[in-house]
């Protein structure tokens, strides 16, 4: 496996990491109307932009030519963190291909995103309900107990919290 900084040209195929992966997490919380309306093509769009963005920078784990995970992160958004900006990263997406959880692919594109944006303190928030929160307990990150607030997506409101490491 090889992590590398994502080009413009990996567009697709992170869309369909995260489209994938974000319905597995996503599968008991989120309606099914919700879920399908999570489209590769609807999110290519969006990877477009957010590999143009200069203020985010996007990591891809590579297995065999494909991508199987990716994680994006960049300056936090939180105005409670504003006069600790050159200090705070936040994690706003990291998502592995279902088909390789459990293989340390997240762990690793942990690792060399500290190598990239070596600031002190990290951020991410999650919704509550999502198992997968507990990735980032196991990695050092808690809950930051005053900071659950509520997340619309489409229409459906889910609670969210924001873990600190």
């Amino acid at each position: 496996m090889k992590i590398r900084l994502a080009k413009p040209e990996d567009a697709k195929q992170i869309a369909e990491v995260h489209v994938i992966s974000w319905k597995e997490a996503y599968k008991n919380i989120m309606t099914e109307k919700t879920l399908s309306s999570i489209t590769v093509a609807k999110q290519k769009k969006e990877w477009d932009k957010y590999l143009k963005d200069e203020h985010a920078q996007t990591l891809v784990a590579e297995k065999d030519g494909r991508i199987v995970g990716f994680v994006i992160f960049g300056d936090t958004w939180d105005g409670d963190l504003e006069d600790k900006a050159d200090k705070s990263l936040e994690i706003y997406s990291i998502y592995v291909d279902p088909a390789e959880f459990g293989k340390g692919i997240g762990t690793e594109l942990l690792k060399e995103m500290r190598k990239h944006d070596k600031r002190k303190e990290v951020y991410v928030w999650v919704v509550v309900e999502n198992k997968w929160g507990q990735f980032f307990v196991k990695h050092g990150f808690k809950k930051q107990k005053k900071t659950l607030k509520d997340f619309n997506f489409k229409g459906e409101i889910f609670p969210i919290i924001r873990y600190k490491k």
